[in-house]
């Protein structure tokens, strides 16, 4: 507001475009600033975030109300002390707000089974040590630091969050009972196989070496492998020691690990834990079995009450594998935006006019656009524009072209996120989303589901979804980075897998837990039984996560150990983000098929490789990732084709959006929207370019597909393209393909089937193409 009298719809300008200033240049940013922070969903937003990080997933809205008032004032009064300064945003007032309101201190709120979340990893790890009373060892200098690969082994880690959205998503919710409740559990997105193994077996190490990196240790190697109560070789110990009375003890614990949430059945397990093993291996282990198993409670993974069945907790089984053949599905999601228009480009072969368009777009010789000795030459015939039967493949992706002039690999052209066809006059009102954001792009482009009318999050999730009813085992697992794309309906409780490159890790305790060994399992296992209906929603999604993933592990470790590849996944570029090993993994995974549970009919996998955000310095950025991308895409198509399942095998390379095809200020491309994207496999129908790739590139109104800034408008939806990959995945009924896609009516001839995209399809779409009659009647 403008003296509290008018209401300026936009931020203030200050940029005089005749005289430009520093000055004004810092104005403008701070006044956009204030209104991006005094927006009206804003207060609400951060406000909800805060309350989830302090320990509260579902707050009510009432409780984040409460605290948006304090946010926006700048006071909380709680029993005539006053936090806060006045100041809006101010985080004294708004801390206070969360810690003490009703809805956080009332008892009586802990025996709501929806009440908590599932904490995260790294708040565990460090409550653990302050409560334990850690202690660094005096010739350790903070030049080594305390931990090592903390990320790889528990899901975080100080200063490496994987992008600006952190470790989770706010809204995430685990199928089953909490997505079905209409509930979230943000942390639960990191509760991967190598994530939860991770932190149990660095907390059991913790106990048993200090912090070091013994059995999984979550410390860094500084000398030897130590034996079990040596701390020589760590940086720090837990110095925290116990009365002798076992009561005493629990007591101590249950109010410093699970602030007094210890459930009376739990109680009891760790006091016949602790008597077992100070009777049969002495008192010093009884104490540090006791702490292990303290660490592994359910009430200190969550906060939530734990009730009880008295049931042993079983464990997820697996589908039966039915008699249809394997098929897979691998999505490679580049996150950031990749510039797209930089990997297929026109070629100035045969005089073509579109390529000297692009090029004078992109900012001619000093701008992004790539010269003709940087570009690959491929048929681009089907691309159906006069005078440009020729295309380019940006350099750096030699693999690209191989797959495509193999006649295995093919091109969409200019494909995004779309509510339904639109045009560069009614964009803005047909389009009810974000644009332009990555977290909003990334799950539009996951979900493909515009309304929001599926059952399921994830268009990989969905398909399985079907296919499961249809009778077929079915498995879906992320690499590296857990994605919703796999996710399926919350009512089929059926979680994915989440896998690290590091290898597939078991819960390990090097003197019971080990070969024949297996004293401390029973007593895990009763740690993790069966809960009642009443009991805490978050408490039973962390203990039958461990349960499963404890029984799978232990299986699949012993399956990978027995799969040999028949391709070198190394190569002499960086790995950029693993992306040559999560592909590895992937092969062995596949290779693994009929080993892996029951057998699998039905894969799917989702990749991940970031920072393609290329702002500034675009070709740097490009230059820089695209060698590790195109080994690991070379090395899994001759893996594939090795074990003799290309044929069943598809990926797709994707990212939420496409960028700006004009460079900016720092010889980088901004937030687009339409892209293009490779697929391939052993039955794709390759060498062509589907789709309409743009038949300009000037940043005119006159162009129909140019919204402004270079941001060009899809002419095809992502719906376009799982719509066939769906066909032949072995989903070919109206009803279900509308399960999978629920959008895909809005797009009708649009969208591509399976015999438009694979050898082996049959399928089309009725009304569309068939043969051509004439007549003479005019």
């Amino acid at each position: 507001t403008v003296g509290g009298t008018y209401v300026l719809r936009n931020p203030v300008g200050f940029i005089d475009l005749v005289k430009v200033e520093e000055r004004d240049a810092e104005f403008e940013v701070d006044a956009f600033l204030n209104h991006l922070t005094r927006y009206s969903s804003s207060a609400p937003f951060i406000c909800k975030r805060l309350i989830q990080f302090f320990g509260i997933s579902n707050p009510s809205p009432a409780y984040v109300e409460r605290v948006v008032k304090s946010y926006i004032g700048g006071f909380y009064t709680h029993r005539g002390t006053v936090f806060g300064d006045g100041r809006y945003g101010s985080l004294a007032a708004t801390a206070a707000a969360i810690t003490l309101d009703k809805e956080s201190l009332a008892p009586v709120i802990d025996e709501d089974p929806v009440s908590g979340n599932v904490r995260e990893p790294l708040l565990k790890v460090i409550h653990l040590m302050r409560s334990l009373r850690f202690e660094r060892r005096p010739h350790i200098k903070l030049r080594y630091g305390l931990f090592d690969g903390l990320r790889s082994k528990i899901g975080q880690s100080p200063w490496e969050a994987p992008d600006q959205f952190s470790f989770f998503s706010g809204d995430y919710a685990t199928p089953g009972l909490i997505a079905s409740s209409e509930l979230v559990s943000p942390e639960s997105q990191l509760l991967s196989i190598s994530n939860v193994i991770g932190l149990t077996n660095g907390l059991f190490s913790l106990h048993s070496y200090g912090l070091a990196v013994a059995d999984g240790g979550l410390g860094p190697f500084l000398t030897r492998l130590p034996s079990v109560g040596d701390y020589s070789s760590s940086v720090g110990f837990l110095t925290y020691t116990t009365v002798n009375d076992i009561s005493d003890k629990i007591n101590d614990l249950y109010t410093l690990m699970t602030a007094g949430r210890l459930s009376d059945d739990n109680k009891q397990v760790l006091v016949d834990a602790y008597n077992y093993f100070a009777k049969a291996h002495g008192a010093d282990t009884g104490e540090r079995v006791l702490l292990q198993l303290m660490s592994a409670l359910p009430e200190f993974h969550t906060w939530n009450t734990v009730r009880k069945t008295g049931l042993a907790r079983s464990i997820t089984p697996s589908p039966p594998k039915a008699s249809n053949t394997y098929k897979a599905i691998v999505f490679i999601n580049l996150f950031g935006g990749i510039d797209s228009f930089n990997v297929l480009t026109p070629h100035s072969n045969g005089g073509c006019y579109l390529y000297d368009d692009y090029f004078e777009a992109r900012g001619g010789d000093v701008g992004v656009g790539l010269t003709l000795d940087e570009i690959l030459p491929i048929d681009g015939s089907s691309a159906g524009i006069n005078g440009c039967k020729t295309f380019g493949v940006n350099s750096l992706l030699p693999s690209l072209k191989d797959i495509y002039d193999e006649g295995r690999g093919l091109f969409f052209a200019n494909m995004g996120h779309l509510h339904k066809p639109c045009t560069n006059k009614n964009w803005l009102t047909e389009t009810r989303t974000d644009l332009f954001s990555h977290h909003t792009m990334k799950a539009e482009a996951h979900r493909v589901d515009a309304f929001k009318e599926g059952d399921g999050p994830g268009v990989l999730g969905r398909m399985l979804d079907v296919l499961e009813d249809y009778g077929l085992a079915v498995s879906a697992t992320s690499v590296n980075a857990h994605s919703i794309m796999i996710d399926g309906s919350p009512t089929t409780g059926r979680l994915s897998t989440a896998m690290d490159t590091s290898g597939v890790p078991r819960v390990y305790h090097r003197e019971f837990l080990k070969g024949n060994q297996q004293e401390l399992r029973l007593f895990l296992e009763k740690l993790h039984s069966e809960t009642q209906e009443n009991s805490g929603a978050f408490s039973n999604q962390w203990s039958q996560s461990f349960i499963d993933i404890w029984n799978k592990t232990d299986t699949l470790v012993e399956t990978l150990r027995g799969i040999k590849l028949s391709t070198d996944f190394s190569s002499k570029a960086p790995d950029i983000d693993d992306i040559s090993k999560q592909m590895k993994l992937v092969a062995e995974l596949i290779a693994a098929k009929d080993q892996r549970g029951n057998g699998v009919n039905r894969d799917v996998f989702t990749v991940y490789m970031g920072g393609f955000d290329g702002h500034s310095e675009l070709k740097a950025t490009m230059n820089n990732r695209l060698p590790a991308l195109d080994n690991a895409i070379k090395k899994f198509w001759m893996e594939m084709k090795a074990q003799g399942i290309s044929e069943r095998v598809t990926v797709v390379i994707g990212s939420e959006f496409g960028r700006t095809t004009t460079m900016n200020s720092n010889r980088g491309s901004d937030h687009g929207w339409g892209g293009n994207y490779f697929a391939f496999g052993g039955d794709i129908k390759g060498g062509r370019i589907l789709g309409e790739y743009p038949l300009s590139f000037t940043d005119s109104p006159d162009n129909p597909i140019n919204l402004g800034r270079g941001r060009i408008l899809p002419t095809r939806s992502w719906d376009a393209l799982w719509f066939g990959v769906a066909q032949w995945f072995g989903i070919n009924e109206p009803t279900d393909l509308d399960q999978v896609l629920p959008n895909s009516q809005n797009f009708g001839c649009d969208l591509f089937t399976d015999s438009d995209i694979f050898v082996s399809g049959q399928s089309t779409i009725s009304g569309c193409g068939g043969g051509v009659e004439t007549t003479d009647v005019s």
